[in-house]
């Protein structure tokens, strides 16, 4: 397993990345980056290589991902169809080698699969396989998922350590679906960011997989007590369930001053109920050993 110091010395770079604005992390990739003050780059504890010192610039023209593409073997698939509908698409990003847990991303309403590439960045990173789905609602999620388990040797996925992300109402389909799946369908965990429980509560049962809930006190749009509401049933059921409430963050919990925490804990979560991936691989030419 990861340990806390290697966890700790990736988020910091990736910290880095996502900038100095109040920018939530499913804000699209191409957002502006910081420039650069921190000691690591990702080398999985390594220290940062002078030959990176003068890339601030095109860290923040190129985005996230880019950077990470400079660092470590990262392949894509991007507007692949996972259904006959032709609104329903993913973008896959993966390691090209082994097989990894992989995490399916869920947006918010009104938002598309493009707009959670800074979490792409943020989970590749730490070596998982990512996709992240244009939906219309939780049938599509599962349909997403039942997609990538048929599909698990083509991106290097291990299909029995499937993971789904959700944010607000992306919370809500991929609460729906996580805690009611069809054959096919199932995961091993669940991040709910700012979702609430306007569907959810009803379909809790004892054999839930584990939650990690994550909300702020002063969300204007969802009621952060939908949050600690789930939570509550889940523990009266004897469920696994984590509740993360910040203080401030509005609909957006993940925002800059929330950042370290907020990654941390979905770092150690993941790694917790889906198992620690291989390490990235990195390019051979991008660092200096």
């Amino acid at each position: 397993m990861m340990s806390h110091a290697v966890i700790t010395s990736i988020l910091g770079t990736l910290l880095v990345t996502h900038g100095q604005g109040d920018v939530p992390c499913d804000t699209n990739f191409g957002a502006a980056c910081a420039s650069s003050e921190s000691p690591s780059l990702l080398q999985l504890g390594s220290q940062r290589s002078d030959s990176f010192q003068s890339m601030d610039a095109e860290v923040e023209a190129r985005g996230e991902l880019e950077f990470l593409r400079t660092v470590i073997h990262l392949e894509e698939a991007l507007d692949v169809p996972y259904d006959t509908e032709s609104y329903n698409k993913m973008d896959i990003f993966y390691h090209g080698k082994g097989s990894r847990p992989a995490i399916l991303l869920v947006h918010g309403s009104g938002g598309d699969k493009a707009k959670m590439g800074l979490l792409v960045g943020d989970f590749s990173g730490l070596g998982y396989v990512v996709s992240s789905i244009n939906y219309k609602g939780a049938s599509d999620v599962g349909k997403a998922i039942k997609f990538l388990k048929a599909n698990a040797g083509k991106y290097g996925i291990d299909k029995d350590k499937l993971g789904v992300y959700g944010y607000s109402a992306g919370g809500r389909a991929a609460a729906t679906k996580a805690l009611d799946p069809k054959s096919g369908e199932e995961v091993k965990a669940a991040i709910i960011v700012a979702g609430g429980t306007n569907s959810g509560v009803k379909q809790i049962h004892a054999n839930a997989p584990p939650f990690l809930l994550i909300t702020a006190a002063d969300d204007p749009v969802v009621n952060p007590a939908g949050s600690m509401n789930m939570h509550a049933q889940f523990q009266k059921l004897g469920c696994t369930s984590e509740l993360l409430v910040f203080k401030t963050g509005g609909h957006s919990p993940q925002k800059k001053e929330n950042q370290k925490e907020f990654l941390t804990r979905c770092a150690q979560f993941w790694e917790t109920h889906l198992g620690a991936p291989a390490e990235p691989v990195l390019l051979e030419d991008a660092v200096s050993v």
